[in-house]
């Protein structure tokens, strides 16, 4: 017998070139699809040569819903995980017999990517033919397809031999001409026009113009979804179209149906605003401009398209208000009409359709016009969406416009390697594997209950987007029961090994995708784990104009409140800062931005509680402040409360593990904690909407 561990990528640069969050979900599930057909295909290898062990021992694939659905060839059932979440790592460890080795899985990921590839392309052919289109380079996609994935493998006990053999680059990609996919930015467009010249770009421009009204005249208009102004590489174009029924359910490529749709980063900021639409629907008025709504969407045939992707939350705020079940027409994207609940027909347009400045953008956002009505329709629905806020009730914390800012969650566990590298046997491993398998169950339910999108969930890896209020929530729920199923599962792996590092990015709707991807992975390890020591918790907020702020904290110091039952020390703060006033509006007060020049100060000329005494009094000179019930006498005492844990907010801290113990590193105070909570509380109105 011999450990044979695998790996293959790339990974972070496949999921993250993405444009929209379905090419994110599809790098993802695809990694993990391919994933589970390298361990199928080693599986089966194994057992033709009579071994009857288990084979794959990292991680736990015997209760993984994907695995299992690939083992199978088809889903359990109507509502199997395996069809809309990735769960399968791109790395993973197996005892097989000594004269195997990892070209079975190399050859099985390369064996099923081909298919999935040529599904894609013989699509690509048909539409091509029907729009009397020149067909595409042979010898540019197969070079494209044929180079992606590197695939690396080891026989060794040694845990640490993989990485050691990746740092043996040896995979290189061929160059690339021409003009470049407007998604990665790296691989040569598919029309192979573009050389450079303008009469080639123009003749590039013409051949995608082409495609795209090719397939909105077939009525699949979301088949490659090709926007205005993009133009796609073979691998792009094999993450954007594999999803479509009529492929992904071949058995050649995935076997079943996977998701279509996928909630847009618009939608996902716009997730609390709906909600809160519908629950002020009880109101006549309301619900009136909710009707005049839909009905202006209807007249610019403005994209049904998020239908099959309502989040949770909102369906159970609609089904509180029964006047919301009333039937509607509408047209969905094929251009059929349907008749649909109101709230569905409401909560199921574009995400854009609820911002202003979205609507207003012609290029991006379609309108079907009445020729020579100069933008008639786009005018009349910004005017239904500025009715429909101003009938919302003025209320405290709460805006009557949606927020522009949706959440992106990374998590990781801590050490992963070298805390499987030093167990005791195979039996400690399996436990390892146990207890992940049973975390990556419960995150699904999480993110869920926080009206969130999974993208993966395998292993100790999270990945998510949620609205902008429960990002830190869903992070703080993850770690607790990650740390729950190491006690179940793996209790003799100590409880301050048994961690997990989050990173956040708060990030405007219009922010390219993919640089927030990227940057998150750099948040994640850069920050929450290197810059606190693990076991850390890091948020970004990502403005149009770029970052804009960064707040660290390990979570021992993110949890500790104090005065209220649960949360984190955000949460603490707002509270504080808001309980008595109930003006959100000081959020926005010069104190804050003060906090910045204060903490320049040198903290060897300055005590703690001398710092405490200057903020305070500073903050009790805030002329916008409305103490309410306080009494004149006690305001000095809370002021200096508020004060004194806002600093525990702004001061950085930094855990060290030393023989089992655990310290923290003090480090300098920055008001980048107090600007986030800021940034939370007023959810980028002040800056983004003036």
């Amino acid at each position: 017998m011999a450990l044979l561990h695998f790996t293959f990528g790339p990974v972070q640069g496949f999921v993250a070139q993405a444009r929209r969050t379905r090419d994110l979900w599809a790098g993802s599930y695809l990694l993990s699809y391919l994933a589970g057909c390298a361990m199928k295909a080693l599986e089966d290898e194994s057992r033709a040569k009579s071994y009857k062990d288990k084979v794959i021992i990292f991680p736990d694939v015997e209760n993984d819903p994907l695995y299992q659905a690939i083992k199978r060839g088809r889903l359990s059932g109507k509502n199997d995980l395996a069809a809309e979440v990735g769960s399968l790592p791109n790395r993973f460890k197996a005892i097989v017999p000594a004269d195997i080795d990892g070209k079975v899985c190399a050859k099985a990921v390369k064996k099923k990517w081909d298919d999935i590839a040529q599904a894609v392309k013989q699509e690509l052919a048909r539409v091509l033919g029907a729009a009397s289109l020149d067909k595409i380079n042979d010898d540019m996609w197969c070079r494209q397809i044929d180079h992606h994935w590197d695939c690396a493998w080891v026989i060794s006990d040694d845990d640490s031999a993989l990485d050691v053999r990746k740092n043996l680059r040896n995979h290189h990609t061929p160059p690339e001409l021409g003009e470049k996919c407007t998604v990665c930015g790296e691989r040569q467009e598919l029309s192979g026009k573009g050389l450079g010249t303008k009469e080639s770009r123009d003749a590039m421009r013409d051949w995608w113009n082409d495609l795209r009204t090719q397939l909105r005249t077939i009525k699949r208009a979301t088949l490659f979804d090709v926007k205005q102004g993009e133009r796609l590489c073979a691998v792009c174009l094999v993450k954007r179209a594999f999803v479509f029924p009529f492929i992904s359910e071949q058995q050649q490529v995935i076997g079943w149906k996977v998701p279509v749709n996928y909630p847009s980063t618009s939608y996902l900021a716009a997730v609390d605003w709906i909600i809160r639409v519908f629950e002020e629907c009880r109101d006549q008025s309301v619900l009136g401009r909710v009707h005049n709504f839909v009905q202006a969407a209807e007249d610019a045939k403005v994209w049904f398209s998020e239908r099959a992707t309502i989040i949770k939350g909102i369906e159970e705020a609609a089904a509180s208000v029964p006047a919301l079940a009333i039937k509607v027409e509408v047209t969905s994207d094929a251009g059929r009409k349907r008749n649909v609940p109101l709230w569905e027909a409401f909560a199921g347009l574009d995400g854009d359709a609820f911002f202003k400045s979205a609507i207003e953008n012609e290029k991006e956002f379609e309108v079907e016009e009445v020729p020579g009505t100069l933008g008639e329709r786009r005018k009349k629905l910004v005017e239904a969406l500025k009715l429909l806020e101003d009938a919302l009730p003025a209320k405290f914390g709460q805006s009557r416009k949606a927020t522009p800012f949706y959440a992106l969650l990374l998590m990781d566990g801590d050490n992963m390697g070298k805390l499987l590298s030093t167990c005791k046997d195979k039996k400690e491993q399996e436990n390892i594997s146990n207890a992940l398998g049973q975390f990556t169950d419960w995150v699904p339910d999480i993110v869920k209950g926080c009206n969130g999108q999974l993208i993966y969930a395998g292993g100790d890896d999270v990945f998510a987007l949620l609205p902008l209020d429960k990002a830190i929530e869903c992070a703080r729920c993850c770690r607790e029961r990650y740390i729950e199923a190491f006690k179940n599962e793996a209790d003799f792996v100590a409880e301050h090994k048994a961690t997990i590092s989050a990173a956040i990015e708060y990030a405007h709707m219009q922010t390219a995708l993919g640089v927030v991807v990227k940057d998150a992975h750099r948040l994640l390890d850069e920050v929450a784990k290197d810059g606190c020591g693990r076991d850390g918790l890091a948020c970004r907020v990502w403005k149009r104009g770029g970052p804009m702020l960064t707040w660290a904290l390990p979570w021992e110091f993110a949890l500790a409140v104090q005065d209220i039952s649960t949360g984190t020390l955000p949460d603490e703060i707002k509270w504080r800062f808001q309980d008595e006033s109930n003006n959100p509006s000081q959020f926005s007060s010069k104190f804050f931005y003060k906090l910045g020049e204060l903490f320049e100060l040198p903290p060897a000329k300055m005590s703690e509680q001398e710092q405490i005494d200057l903020l305070a009094a500073e903050y009790l000179a805030n002329r916008e402040l409305d103490w309410k019930d306080i009494e004149e006498s006690k305001k000095p005492v809370e002021a200096k409360k508020r004060v004194e844990r806002l600093l525990a907010l702004c001061r950085e801290q930094r855990r060290k593990a030393d023989e089992g113990k655990i310290t923290y590193e003090p480090g300098k105070i920055r008001n980048d904690g107090a600007l986030l909570v800021r940034f939370l509380s007023q959810k980028g109105w002040n800056d983004e909407h003036r």
